[in-house]
């Protein structure tokens, strides 16, 4: 695995409260890899991002509504 993905999946780790400002750096610096290697922490990071998760509450709220 690239060592910069693995840097990244490793604060992820080490430091779950910093999502977003991880999420910021990850968006600075991605753009200079693969698209594989740019799936992987995307992946991570929409699962982890409290943003994306209350999105993701707000629209299960309106579809049952």
């Amino acid at each position: 695995m690239n060592p910069i993905i693995t840097a990244i999946l490793a604060l992820i780790t080490a430091a779950p409260g910093a999502i977003v400002q991880i999420d910021a750096l990850w968006n600075e610096i991605k753009t200079g890899l693969g698209a594989q290697d740019q799936a992987v922490v995307d992946t991570v990071l929409s699962v982890l991002n409290p943003k994306v998760d209350g999105d993701l509450a707000g629209l299960a709220h309106d579809a049952a509504g």
